[in-house]
């Protein structure tokens, strides 16, 4: 599914375009990982063949290239627990506002399970991307947690 979101005042066109593992989306992803400044889950770059096979195996829920006109700027995927992972180079209020609006107009939480799924998604935020932290807050997301990693 493509889905596009236009705004009149300043032309800036958000498209997401969902992935369906062709080969130019794999390139594109992974570019995207390559070029990826902020991370959470992984420390090393993949080689490409295993890049391909993890996005050839679908491991997520719903999983969107984001493209600002028709130049990619990021992904956001969802999991079963209703998480959402954002990777997004081009980071401003008016982009961040457009793909949230998108979430919450396109996608369907899981059904909520006590104790391993909220009712609502949550987005994990790198504690290093302070700038998409400061852009949630202006946008008046909710902060809900603080998550330390043990060695």
């Amino acid at each position: 599914m493509n889905k596009k979101v236009l705004n009149k005042k300043n032309n800036l066109e958000i498209n997401f375009v969902k992935v369906d593992a062709t080969e130019n989306q794999i390139k594109i992803l992974y570019s995207l990982l390559k070029n990826r400044v902020h991370n959470i889950s992984h420390v090393k770059i993949p080689k490409y063949n295993q890049h391909a096979s993890f996005v050839l195996s679908n491991p997520y829920n719903n999983w969107y290239i984001i493209y600002e006109s028709k130049n990619p700027i990021g992904s956001l995927y969802t999991k079963y627990d209703n998480s959402i992972g954002l990777n997004i180079t081009k980071q401003n209020k008016e982009i961040i506002r457009k793909i949230v609006n998108f979430i919450n107009h396109t996608l369907q939480p899981n059904i909520s399970k006590p104790s391993e799924i909220p009712t609502y998604f949550y987005i994990n935020v790198p504690a290093s991307n302070l700038k998409l932290q400061k852009i949630l807050n202006e946008l008046n997301i909710n902060f809900i947690q603080l998550s330390y990693k043990l060695n």
